[in-house]
């Protein structure tokens, strides 16, 4: 957010780009197994929906609330660095122990 430099900006925005697989792949694909299978549709919706209407509040909050970025772009990268921290911390999915064969860590 202090940065001058193009390049370094691009470095950076392309090191936070590496931690979208981090939200959309392990973090949807939670979402699909710990849900049983007649809500998962209603919970993907619900996902997808919040994803979209993040668009949507930020062009909203630059066009009627205010146009100093730094707060909302802080709060940006403080989630991507947490979901980024988190990620690590995650177990293996039970789906995928289940089907290693990993009965007793799956339950």
């Amino acid at each position: 957010m202090i940065n001058t430099s193009f390049w370094v900006q691009v470095v950076l925005l392309f090191l936070m780009g590496l931690n979208s697989p981090t939200t959309y792949v392990i973090g949807f694909g939670y979402l699909q197994e710990l849900v049983d299978n007649k809500h998962k549709s209603i919970y993907a919706t619900f996902w997808n929906l919040s994803e979209g209407l993040i668009f949507v509040i930020t062009t909203i909050y630059y066009w009627k609330i205010s146009s100093h970025w730094v707060y909302i772009l802080s709060f940006g990268y403080f989630l991507c660095a947490l979901s980024l921290v988190g990620s690590f911390f995650l177990p293996e999915s039970p789906v995928f122990l289940v089907n290693e064969g990993r009965l007793g860590e799956a339950r």
